[in-house]
């Protein structure tokens, strides 16, 4: 038979863990104090340390969407709807150029960048300019955006079905650790790479004919057409940019994540958007208040059946 203050503390550690065993060593033993407040702080600032580095890799792949969604607003005034789609082209290019026929990650980098570059670059041409040579409203534009996202998405899934595919490259598996805090090599090639492209894009907006073209089309297109300036070939530029971008950040985000359709939608973006629409529901009975927020239910998810819709309630 254990004395009753063991026996407590095995309870205790069963139940609450082991923050109650440190807890019964501290009462036990006063000169553990010290050693258990310097090794909290230290594990509270290596914790600080692992997401921050974490949220900046992370953050640097959505900085690379976050341009390629820019270049071409700021200049053609539309939401490009289709670049998350040409992401997750990309993202296949990555999985079948490296892991399907196992070929050296610079022949895979350029074939990559091919497919992101030749896609983006033939939507504009076949999507885009028809409809800007007829002064067509933005609306349209991002009507014809969300058809291509539609058709790239959808042939995606007939061609590769809807199953998971891992993607990895050998030497980026694995972390490095640095003390306390232990940082994925694919975090810090990710953030890296990110860094590098930035400078470049900075560079080539700045510091070139080209770019000082594009700067100067994004504030207005037709004064720039005016002076000289081919907007024709500006489009193709920021395009083939945009395609640049996509390239790498379905490559990064296949690598951190995995492969497959919709591959964009996966993000804590969309989550925080679906729980946004389905608190709008009584907590009872879990139907939504109004019927216009049953339709917006469904039509976001796709069913029918608002029942079906309505399965995240915070």
């Amino acid at each position: 038979m254990l004395p009753f203050h063991i026996g407590r503390a095995a309870h205790l550690k069963r139940k609450l863990g082991r923050y109650c065993v440190e807890f019964y060593r501290y009462t036990t033993n006063p000169g553990f104090a010290d050693e258990f407040l310097v090794r909290k702080g230290t594990s509270a600032m290596a914790s600080i340390i692992q997401q921050l580095i974490t949220g900046i890799s992370i953050g640097s792949i959505y900085a690379l969407l976050a341009v390629g969604y820019a270049l071409i607003y700021s200049i053609f005034d539309f939401t490009n709807f289709a670049f998350g789609s040409l992401m997750m082209c990309c993202a296949y290019a990555s999985f079948f150029a490296i892991s399907y026929f196992d070929l050296s990650l610079p022949l895979a980098l350029v074939i990559i960048l091919v497919c992101g570059i030749v896609i983006s670059v033939v939507t504009e041409l076949v999507a885009y300019r028809p409809m800007r040579n007829k002064n067509a409203s933005r609306l349209f534009l991002m009507i014809a955006a969300m058809g291509v996202d539609l058709i790239l998405t959808y042939t995606c899934v007939n061609l590769f079905s809807t199953n998971v595919r891992p993607l990895s490259v050998e030497f980026l598996v694995g972390s490095v650790k640095f003390g306390n805090v232990s940082v994925a090599k694919l975090d810090i090639c990710s953030a890296i790479v990110a860094l590098i492209l930035l400078f470049l894009l900075w560079t080539l907006l700045y510091k070139s004919k080209h770019g000082i073209a594009i700067r100067a089309s994004s504030v207005d297109t037709k004064t720039a057409g005016l002076m000289g300036i081919n907007v024709n070939v500006i489009s193709l530029i920021v395009f083939a940019l945009s395609g640049v971008m996509a390239a790498f950040a379905g490559m990064f985000f296949g690598l951190k994540y995995a492969v497959y359709p919709c591959l964009l939608y996966t993000s804590d973006a969309g989550n925080d958007f679906q729980q946004g629409v389905y608190l709008q529901c009584d907590r009872r009975s879990g139907k939504p208040t109004r019927r216009r927020n049953r339709r917006f239910a469904a039509r976001c998810t796709g069913n029918d059946d608002y029942r079906l819709c309505i399965f995240r309630l915070a």
